[in-house]
């Protein structure tokens, strides 16, 4: 892996995953590209999360900019040389600014969305909002830690999405490149998550 050129952190991830057809989830991806699949199955991921001190690599976070909120549908993938990768189908963010130059230098699919998260202080519960801008639906979560993290088991489905985003796929003009993703997790792990999730409009 060479020199990063972005950094950033995550934090409050709710990862959701639906099983879906292979056959079905395949036909949506560009040529060269193959979904991976888990238990025989594709997975189709939906994924609320904060994005903190997002900068260029050598350069402070910078407040009101560095901070904002994103939520992404993904499925799972890997290329003709197997190597994995997450496939974006949309990323909603907040930040204007980080909808432009995600979709000017990387060409991932961003779009600008009217999002919010307040985090109970009693709970810890995170009521989370998101709605694309000049839209009237508006998706809602409700989540919380019900447990202390775990480490991820290989053979898990946990295991599986997240060792495939060790290499994140963005789009291109004329087909897909590979970017390397480097993370380095939190030594508590993942804790389990209970969820509500509905949706107005």
């Amino acid at each position: 892996m060479g020199r990063p050129v972005m950094r950033q952190q995550w934090a409050h991830l709710l990862f959701l995953h639906w099983a879906w057809d292979a056959a079905a989830v395949q036909r949506t991806l560009p040529a060269g590209l193959t979904v991976d699949t888990f238990e025989g199955r594709a997975w189709i991921g939906l994924v609320p999360f904060f994005m903190r001190r997002v900068r260029p690599a050598g350069f402070p976070a910078v407040p009101g900019v560095s901070n904002f909120l994103e939520l992404n549908v993904r499925t799972y993938v890997h290329d003709a040389a197997g190597r994995p990768g997450v496939w974006f189908y949309s990323l909603d963010c907040n930040r204007w600014l980080a909808v432009k130059v995600a979709r000017g230098l990387f060409h991932l699919p961003y779009e600008h969305a009217v999002m919010s998260a307040d985090i109970s202080a009693a709970t810890g519960e995170v009521d989370y909002a998101a709605g694309r801008c000049g839209q009237a639906e508006e998706s809602r979560f409700l989540y919380r830690a019900t447990g202390p993290g775990r480490a991820s088991e290989p053979g898990s489905l946990e295991f599986f999405s997240w060792s495939s985003g060790t290499r994140c796929l963005r789009t291109r003009p004329g087909g897909s490149a590979f970017m390397p993703v480097g993370w380095r997790m939190n030594p508590i792990g993942w804790p389990e998550r209970r969820c509500r999730c509905g949706m107005t409009g």
